[in-house]
Order: C-alpha cells, then structure tokens, then sequence
C-alpha cells in the first residue's frame, strides 16, 4: 500500500513539475537594433510601449550594450536619449528601466517586455579605465550656449539638437575618474559659422549664396566657463577639467567631451573653416 501510495505521490509530483514549467514566464525580447536615427528610435520605443499596454503586471527593460573604441560610453548616451523620448512620450516612467552592459561591440539596443517575477541573465557592468584618449560626447547648440541634462529634455523627432549632454554618459566617466585620478576630461570648443543658403536675383537668375555670420570670439570663453561649471555641478573636480578653443566649423558651433587616460594623447582640434583677416589700409 505504501509503495503503491510513493508511486502515486511521484506521479503528482511529476505533473505539478510539467505544468509549473509549461506555465514558467520568460522575459520577451520585442525588439533588436544598433544605430538608427531619431524617427527610427520613436517608432521603436512607441511599439514597446504598445506591447506593454497589452498585459497587465508586465514592466519595459532596456538593454545597451557597447564599449568598443569605436563606442567608448555611446550605450550611456544612448540611454539618455531612450529616457528622453519616453518622457516626452509621456509614457508610464515607472514602467521602464535601463541597464547598462560593457562589452567590446558597437551599439546593441535590446527592448524586452517583463512579466512579473521574471529577470534578465547578468551581464557585464564594469568600466574599465579606457588605454587610449576617447571622444563620449558631442554637444551641438543651435540657438543659445548653455548645456541641459538630455534626459530632462523634452525631444522630438525632427527637433534640433540645442546643447544637451548625456549625464548617464557624464556619471560614468566620473566613475572612471575616481578610478584614475591622473586622467582628465578634455573639452574641445568650436565656434560656428551659422552659415545658410541664400538666393538672391542677378540679371534675371536666381543666384545661390553661401551667407555666414560667424559667433564673436568672445562666446568661446562663455562656451568654456558653461561647460565647466556643468561638469563640475555633476561632480566632477575641477583639477580633471581642462579646455581647448578649437576654432571654427562650417556649421552651428559644438563642443566636444574627451576622455584622456593618464599619459594619454592630447586631442587636437579639427576646425574646417578659417576666417580672412581684415588688412588695414595704410594712411
């Protein structure tokens, strides 16, 4: 009777096991991408919100992977602009989190919809001290000269960019700085030479005309000390902050973010656009 009782005790057990597993829930992976651009991110991110509205009890998680040479804190920033767009999406922020992998690849976007009680397998998070000088971020400003956190700004798809910086990408190289006291933050300014095109009428044509009207010198210098005063807002010390009047570019005017390793190479400016020094006339 007992060994009748055992067998089918294992029988139930077995059934509660088969059925515990084919009930089991998984993370979904609803989408893969790299590189895109901004419409392509929006459509995106707007699609894992609609399949998250489908299930009740389900959170977003989204995974980016980088850290080539290629990609030194480019997951970080794009982190800042995947918050940016749900915010002003007005999508439910609690609903969403982003994790951060360091691998040695490009860019890789993974949005995955969660149901209750299920997890992502671990991945590597650690941010090793980069060996060589590296470039995490391009500031580009359109109408002023201040910096905004990214992921405080409300964005749009075909909106230009007008000086936001990634913080997530800031708050990981503070991490790195601690790591490496001799390493600096290297800050690059451009001036802009704003230029557009123009058409005007000659003996009968329409003529097109490269019309530029270049920023002051002296904005370099309010450029520079906005900068400053961001990084150092963020945490960064002031003695790990150094800054270098690029020149100008052909083009809205920019500042970018470098990270220079301990003995690491200096970066170099690369201005395209040289303006004419005016010769006095003599008396």
């Amino acid at each position: 009777m007992r060994k009748i009782f055992f067998q089918v005790f294992l029988v139930l057990l077995f059934i509660i096991s088969i059925s515990a597993q084919a009930n089991k829930q998984e993370p979904i992976l609803i989408d893969e991408f790299g590189k895109i651009n901004a419409e392509e991110n929006f459509a995106r991110l707007d699609f894992l919100n609609s399949e998250l509205s489908k299930t009740e009890n389900t959170k977003a998680v989204i995974r980016i992977s980088g850290g080539d040479e290629n990609c030194f804190m480019c997951h970080y920033r794009q982190g800042s602009y995947a918050t940016s767009i749900v915010k002003s999406r007005r999508h439910s922020i609690d609903k969403y989190s982003i994790e951060y992998c360091t691998a040695n690849e490009e860019l890789r976007v993974q949005l995955y919809v969660m149901p209750m009680n299920t997890q992502l397998s671990a991945c590597n998070k650690t941010l090793a001290v980069p060996k060589c000088s590296a470039l995490f971020d391009t500031i580009h400003f359109f109408y002023n000269n201040k910096l905004t956190p990214l992921e405080d700004t409300y964005v749009e798809s075909t909106s230009p960019a007008d000086g936001e910086y990634s913080q997530n990408a800031l708050k990981a190289v503070k991490q790195i700085l601690d790591k490496s006291p001799g390493s600096k933050i290297y800050i690059i300014v451009y001036l802009g030479t704003n230029s557009e095109i123009k058409y005007e009428e000659k003996n009968g044509e329409s003529v097109e005309k490269n019309v530029r009207k270049l920023d002051k010198k002296s904005l370099a210098e309010k450029m520079r000390l906005n900068a400053n005063n961001e990084l150092i807002k963020n945490g960064i010390d002031s003695l790990q902050i150094e800054t270098i009047i690029g020149g100008y570019v052909d083009e809205k005017r920019r500042m970018e973010f470098w990270f220079v390793p301990k003995g690491g190479e200096i970066p170099k400016p690369k201005p395209d656009y040289f303006p004419r020094k005016r010769v006095r006339k003599k008396k």
